[in-house]
């Protein structure tokens, strides 16, 4: 009898501190990060728009991945309708009317770690990258 109640008392333990841990919460990714080696700057918008750029207005004529859906841990990209985007990003370039750019390509990026201050994101064509949360 007591081998089964400490069986039991085993598999409670287990399913109790190996269970799913919770995931980040959306708030907290909503805001300016500044990438920790570079200066490269990315905001996340609410609305699923990632911007680039410490002011949010860097736009080079072939973009980076730019509208996202969260799920879970994950910011998914591909196959994810086009946004409106701030007026800043709505004005055509001259300087790009003859570059051609190939078809993004489009990675789930993973959050691997996200507190109010650090945030560290995996994404298989960037590898891993870390920031912290920018003034």
């Amino acid at each position: 009898m007591k081998t089964s109640y400490f069986f039991l008392f085993i598999v409670l333990s287990c399913l109790i501190g190996c269970g799913k841990t919770d995931e980040p919460a959306p708030t907290t990714l909503y805001k300016r990060w500044k990438a920790v080696n570079t200066d490269a700057y990315i905001t996340f918008l609410r609305e699923g728009i990632v911007l680039y750029g410490k002011d949010s207005t860097a736009d080079g004529c072939c973009s980076s991945p730019r509208f996202f859906q969260s799920k879970d841990n994950k910011l998914i990209f591909k196959d994810i309708a086009p946004k409106s985007l701030p007026v800043q990003l709505q004005t055509e370039k001259p300087e790009c009317a003859n570059i051609r750019c190939r078809p993004p390509e489009y990675t789930d990026w993973e959050i691997i770690f996200i507190t109010p201050n650090h945030l560290v994101l995996d994404a298989e064509n960037r590898g891993r990258q870390t920031y912290v949360a920018a003034p």
